[in-house]
């Protein structure tokens, strides 16, 4: 059954509860609407002023595309038909054109599409020129072509020339996220190379690595790390009224708050505890007693296991009082949740890397080396408690191992031969 009507929102509603299955426009000759199974769609019929046969070419689909925003639709083709151009044979040009581009090399892809991708990024260029100059042998072959052992020998050849492990590792991530763009841009089907990285760390950068990546900080870098923390707070609270003074006079004043952003609480809590970031984001405040000073933690990483470890912590002063000025601070801003470190704008868990950015930040301010990860704090938390002495078992415990095999495999050189007030080592008024 048909309807001719003026095609509208509320008109094709009604066709579908009177299960209309066709709607014709009074006012543009052609256009349409077919309304199926699936849903409704918008068609155009048109005779074709260079080869005078008639074609159709659907516009869209309802509620997707408006009845409004199809009209204008339908009314830029009716300007191309009157210019000469077939609409559906457009189409088929276009869908012939695609598949050819699927076929491009890499260097085809490297230089055309995705060099407009990243003309809008800052260091976008620097990115191109970085994947050509690495990749340069292979700027003539399909990229769907690559494959694992290729990698595996482009990185023998790059370690050759003298290329560290890092910048290897930096270039081939470089590389894969072209991949990934030009899955998404429909030039390959499926990124050819493995979700997992092929490429292997050499044994003798390895060794250096693990020492750099498991020692203790420098009582330097603490001072600098609490600094930048400071600083960073000061910063987000500055930058806060500046935005209410000029025109957003709506915003929370941050001034009142102790800690003006999550990450903050959430580095010194790193600190303080050694806890992974998986569990620090996931601690909720049930799990945090603060009456009795103490922390119980089941680790993310054994909770799936038959039995779980269990980890204790008993909390010193200065812990204490960061998550009670941080909870308040939670209240303050009217977020209600079990989490510790809820989400600012949906109160839910926050993603897994939500620290990386505002890490980069802390260390600019604090001037720390660029290259120190955030697990650093764990790593100083464990080499600490292994320098004072305490029981390899029970530091193991204490960060979340049932047995000793890690902590006597990576910390076990800085031991020199329970746990109630263990944490006071951390304070940082011993350090005053």
């Amino acid at each position: 059954m048909g309807l001719s009507a003026k095609i509208s929102n509320a008109i094709i509603a009604k066709a579908k509860r009177e299960n209309i299955d066709e709607i014709h426009d009074t006012e543009i000759k052609g256009f349409q609407v077919r309304i199926g199974a699936r849903g409704a769609t918008y068609r155009y019929r048109y005779l074709s002023v260079s080869t005078q046969k008639r074609g159709a070419v659907t516009i869209g689909k309802f509620p997707g595309l408006n009845a409004d925003d199809a009209r204008k639709e339908v009314q830029k083709l009716i300007g191309k038909i009157a210019a000469g151009i077939d609409p559906a044979a457009e189409r088929v040009e276009k869908i012939k054109k695609a598949k050819q581009e699927k076929q491009q090399t890499l260097g085809a892809y490297l230089k055309g599409r995705y060099a407009q991708y990243q003309a809008r990024k800052k260091s976008g260029t620097q990115t191109i020129q970085m994947i050509e100059r690495h990749f340069n042998d292979w700027l003539d072959r399909p990229m769907k072509e690559i494959s694992r052992a290729d990698i595996k020998n482009w990185q023998i050849d790059r370690e050759a020339t003298g290329l560290q492990f890092d910048t290897i590792k930096r270039v081939y991530g470089a590389f894969k996220t072209m991949l990934n763009n030009a899955v998404e841009d429909g030039f390959i089907d499926t990124n050819p190379l493995p979700k997992k990285s092929p490429l292997e760390r050499p044994h003798s950068q390895e060794s250096k690595k693990s020492t750099d990546d498991r020692r203790i900080l420098t009582e330097q870098e603490i001072n600098n790390l609490f600094s930048g923390l400071n600083q960073f707070n000061e910063e987000i609270k500055a930058q806060r009224l500046n935005s209410i003074r000029h025109g957003k006079p709506n915003l929370f004043d941050l001034s009142a708050l102790k800690y003006a952003h999550w990450a903050i609480p959430f580095t010194m809590l790193a600190y303080y505890t050694g806890l992974r970031t998986g569990d620090i984001y996931g601690l909720t405040w049930s799990e945090v007693n603060l009456n009795l000073k103490r922390l119980t933690k089941i680790p993310e990483k054994t909770r799936h296991h038959p039995s779980p470890i269990e980890v204790n912590l008993d909390l010193n002063a200065e812990i204490i009082e960061m998550l009670k000025y941080w909870k308040a601070d939670l209240k303050k801003q009217g977020i209600e949740s079990d989490w510790v470190f809820p989400s600012p704008v949906t109160g839910a868990r926050m993603d897994k890397k939500a620290h990386v950015k505002p890490w980069v930040k802390i260390k600019n301010l604090a001037g720390l080396p660029s290259a120190l990860d955030f697990y650093a704090l764990r790593h100083n938390w464990i080499s600490t408690l292994v320098m004072a002495g305490l029981p390899l078992f029970t530091v193991a415990r204490m960060a979340g191992h049932k047995t000793t095999l890690m902590i006597e495999k990576h910390y076990g050189h800085l031991s020199p031969s329970a746990t109630k007030d263990v944490l006071d080592i951390f304070s940082r008024n011993n350090q005053k």
